[in-house]
């Protein structure tokens, strides 16, 4: 499932009528609508949630075994050429590896009303709750487990600089593409901590630095004194649980119980020895330990609660039809409804349908999952359709040319089809090859489509043959379309009870200013083009970093 979070930069609103409501967001205790919901686990990094508390971030994920991974970020972690890189990675695995958990059942959650990452998978014995949050009072990182039956919860530390490395393309700084660098552009290795009896920690020293000398070259300070911000910062993490076993100086276990709780302090120190750096970071979580733990999490919750309340955009959709605009509205034209066939009576489904109905509205997420949920012969009439049938098909459902959809569109139908190797129609009100109407399909392969005026929706790979399938397909006054099978929308970035054009631009609002404020809360600017949750990019050469 592709995971994509989109960095708003500037915002023009074309809504034309859309209504800026002075509408207060849910208490306290209410989730908030735009918090992010997927219901499977994510293959790699590009499927990474983003998290913080404005000085330290993690991309974190759950992977198809179960393990949980995120890299570590903050925002003063600067190399000794002024690289802004990671502090590291954890893994951790809970029990045994088992792709099996994660089919049975997922949902991971990104609440930013509480700055939580909240996932459940597994089912019975094997079922497994996570809790993740960078306590947003002090720069310690915590991973709540709680499992059905007694395992073990073990942490894996991952690093990439482990020996002294030349970097050969220019990706340390802009200032290197202007001035040549002296000698070569030098990554030291990070330190372990060696033979720890009850955690686990690794921490980067810059023991030269070069970067800032060129830049202040640059800019015509060579002679100014000044502290070399670089040389010698000293940044990293340490790692505790509550019942710890050390494995090696990367491996630290939580013996086996039903609940396990891993804290991890991450910290930078300039300047700093190496003693400095570990007597501070200790201190840290000594000191939050020191604080009850659930004093710790509600005054971290509060912090959140505060912040998402403090200031708001909230926009709602003008549900006045004659006012509404026009320019992605649902086109009409003189065509009859077609089920099973197009209008010349070609792509003709190789199967049988169950319910086909038609709603002159945009029903809701649940109100699509209680109808996929209902017998596939049963004529529904619980969220009042405009027209529904179990029909023999091929057919043609007569009076239908005159059909509007003002108030928006909704096609829900049951599916059985022999084959899915050919093009068939679900439904179809357009001329062939234009673009006045709409078609509801199944492409080669098994693929969905929707064709609505000039806009073309389609998901491969989600149609099998030989079973019943529940399609449905929605359209907003303006034109916003998602699709449905089973219930679940094809695309999880969207999953919300309303999915209008203002609510979808409301959420990249809130989505944005909760991402500014898990990495813009530190001693430093926020870092631009990516911020703290920049990831390898696919097919380049290169690290984490």
């Amino acid at each position: 499932m592709l995971r994509i979070w989109t960095i708003c930069l500037a915002v023009s609103l074309c809504f034309g009528n859309a209504l800026f409501a002075q509408q207060k967001l849910p208490k306290v205790d209410e989730p908030s609508p735009y918090q992010v919901v997927w219901d499977s686990p994510s293959k790699n990094v590009y499927g990474t949630m983003p998290i913080g508390n404005g000085e330290v971030a993690l991309n974190a994920w759950i992977d198809e075994l179960g393990d949980l991974k995120f890299y570590i970020a903050r925002i003063d972690a600067l190399d000794e050429n002024a690289r802004v890189v990671k502090l590291g990675a954890v893994r951790f695995r809970i029990g045994e590896a088992d792709v099996k958990r994660t089919k049975e059942s997922f949902k991971q959650t990104l609440d930013i009303k509480r700055g939580i990452l909240e996932a459940e998978y597994g089912t019975g014995d094997e079922k497994v709750s996570l809790r993740l949050w960078v306590d947003a009072n002090r720069p310690v990182i915590v991973v709540e487990i709680s499992t059905a039956k007694s395992v073990t919860a073990t942490a894996f530390g991952e690093i990439w600089r482990t020996r002294q490395e030349t970097i050969k393309s220019v990706e340390a700084s802009d200032f290197y593409r202007d001035m040549k660098p002296e000698k070569d552009i030098v990554v030291e290795p990070d330190v372990v901590l060696f033979n720890r009896s009850n955690d686990i920690g690794w921490y980067h020293r810059n023991i030269h630095s070069t970067a800032y000398q060129i830049s202040a070259k640059l800019q015509g300070l060579d002679d100014f004194p000044r502290e070399d911000p670089l040389l010698h910062r000293t940044f990293g993490t340490l790692i505790r649980c509550e019942r710890p076993h050390r494995i090696d100086d990367l491996t630290l276990q939580s013996t086996a119980g039903q609940t396990h709780r891993f804290e991890i302090a991450a910290h930078t120190k300039h300047p700093a020895t190496e003693s400095e750096w570990l007597n501070e970071t200790t201190q840290i979580l000594n000191d939050a330990q020191k604080i009850s733990f659930a004093k710790r999490k509600e005054k971290h919750e509060s912090w959140w609660n505060d912040f998402c309340s403090r200031s708001y955009i909230h926009l709602s959709q003008n549900q006045n039809p004659a006012a509404a605009s026009t320019k992605n509205s649902i086109p009409v034209n003189k065509h009859s409804v077609k089920i099973g066939q197009d209008q010349n009576g070609g792509s003709k489904v190789n199967g049988s349908f169950g319910r086909v109905a038609f709603y002159q509205k945009t029903l809701s997420v649940d109100e699509i999952q209680k109808l996929a949920q209902t017998d596939a012969a049963k004529i529904d009439d619980s969220q009042k359709p405009f027209f529904v049938t179990v029909p023999k098909v091929p057919t043609t459902i007569n009076d239908s040319a005159d059909w509007k959809f003002h108030n928006g569109l909704t096609i829900e139908a049951w599916v059985h089809p022999a084959s899915v190797k050919n093009y068939f129609r679900i439904v179809d009100k357009i001329t062939p090859g234009g673009s006045d109407g709409f078609l509801f399909d199944v492409t080669p392969g098994g693929g969905l489509r929707f064709i609505i005026g000039q806009s073309q929706h389609v998901f491969p790979n989600v149609f099998a043959a030989d079973r019943w399938q529940h399609v449905a397909a929605t359209v907003s006054p303006s034109g916003f379309v998602q699709l449905f099978v089973d219930g679940k929308p094809l695309d999880n970035s969207l999953i919300n009870n309303n999915l209008s054009d203002a609510f979808v631009l409301t959420r990249a609002y809130t989505l944005q200013r909760y991402v500014s404020a898990c990495a813009g809360r530190g001693r430093y600017a926020i870092k631009f083009n990516g911020s703290l949750f920049t990831v390898p990019e696919k097919g380049q050469p290169g690290d984490a970093d």
